[in-house]
């Protein structure tokens, strides 16, 4: 389903999205959605919104920051297109060796703040994207929630067996699914994968709900969450910081067809190239 990036409109798209992922709960209506239908840019031609993709489509650069073998930073660019999904481009996002050697990546801001996201999109790590130690990363940042009390999740791979989820001040919810398992080895796969995440406010122990899955399998359903925050979420960050990359120079991280909802799981569009990871055997749940 192509449409120009970022437009703000609520979408009734339960039909749509239940039959090309039957097997999607609690389909919510897209209220912001994006597949980078937009003239290629980078960073040196400026961050702000009326420089980034569309004027007034709510996307604009983060930072200016950039890696040795990409002085002129992250791009949006043809070659990052997922082209099982909406069409248009895609986000390219440099990395290179070392802590926090990266461009400067995109912050979307949302329609309004919610203080329940449901997120869909697609992410793919360049083949042969390597860690040390291998098949280790000490953590990435490919997505901050930024929440309107100063209170931000990041979503990425965390902790001593490198699992994907969430972050926030040193807490960690890992989940079950890793690196390892969404690559099948040591090292990226090249391979478009679709990732999703629901996360609920709770500002104690008994309300707050964090889950995510990965190419449709769940790997962490979290009902208890505290996430410390009082008002909702703003805004995000895509593509960002990460720790001891190895390969010798700059490889990159795709992303894109990205789907807000407010109101129920987006699902994804089928367009994954490659099975599931396997289902893990005992699914993260905490009630």
């Amino acid at each position: 389903m192509k449409r120009i990036a970022g437009a703000l409109a609520l979408v009734a798209t339960a039909l749509f999205i239940s039959s090309q992922n039957p097997t999607a709960q609690s389909v919510g209506a897209i209220v912001w959605q994006t597949t980078f239908n937009c003239p290629e840019w980078n960073q040196s031609a400026g961050i702000l919104d009326a420089a980034v993709c569309l004027a007034g489509d709510n996307i604009r650069g983060h930072g200016l920051w950039t890696t040795p073998g990409h002085p002129n930073g992250d791009e949006i660019t043809l070659a990052a297109n997922n082209a099982g999904g909406g069409g248009g481009r895609g986000f390219r996002h440099w990395r290179a060796d070392g802590f926090d050697v990266n461009g400067g990546g995109l912050k979307i801001s949302l329609p309004a703040n919610y203080a329940d996201v449901w997120l869909r999109m697609y992410m793919r790590y360049q083949a042969g994207f390597n860690w040390n130690p291998a098949g280790s990363p000490v953590f990435t940042k490919d997505m901050y929630m930024i929440g309107n009390s100063g209170i931000d999740w990041t979503f990425g791979f965390h902790g001593s067996n490198s699992m994907w989820g969430w972050t926030n001040s040193g807490s960690i919810d890992s989940g079950t699914i890793g690196w390892t398992t969404i690559m099948r080895g040591n090292t990226g796969d090249g391979q478009w994968h679709c990732y999703e995440y629901h996360i609920k406010r709770g500002t104690t122990t008994s309300n707050g709900v964090k889950q995510y899955w990965v190419d449709g399998v769940q790997g962490m359903n979290v009902q208890n969450a505290n996430t410390g925050i009082s008002g909702g979420w703003t805004e995000f960050i895509l593509g960002s910081n990460q720790d001891k990359p190895a390969n010798g120079g700059d490889m990159y991280t795709d992303y894109d067809d990205l789907a807000f909802s407010s109101s129920g799981r987006v699902g994804c569009s089928g367009s994954s190239t490659v099975p599931p990871p396997a289902a893990p055997l005992n699914p993260h749940i905490i009630r």
